[in-house]
């Protein structure tokens, strides 16, 4: 389910401020410390933020990633924030902040380290 964000292929397009994107139940257990996408970013648009809340939009905020500048909207590499007070299962919100163009996000991983 997607607020505000087109579907460019694969990937999400267009998340500007106060869209986003939900995961309907997802097991994070009780292990899982990182949350990783694929992103991609120009240097213009760099800087801008992908919250990951739990339950609702306004949710318990687990992870803030500050997308970084990857050389264009289609150049996509992975990037990394700490994912905390999140186990059990969860509808998994990504609420994009920062005006126009926060980021093209190809995929989401959660992992245990």
């Amino acid at each position: 389910m997607l607020r505000g964000i087109t579907l460019v292929g694969s990937h999400t397009g267009s998340n500007d401020d106060g869209d986003w994107v939900v995961y309907k139940k997802v097991d994070l257990g009780s292990a899982y410390r990182l949350f990783t996408a694929n992103v991609a970013v120009p240097a213009a648009f760099a800087g801008k933020t992908a919250e990951i809340r739990l339950g609702n939009v306004t949710g318990t905020l687990a992870s803030i990633l500050t997308v970084q500048n990857t050389g264009g909207f289609f150049n996509f590499t992975q990037q990394t924030a700490t994912l905390t007070g999140a186990s059990g299962v969860h509808d998994i919100y990504i609420v994009f902040k920062g005006r126009l163009g926060v980021g093209n996000f190809d995929w989401i991983k959660c992992y245990i380290f």
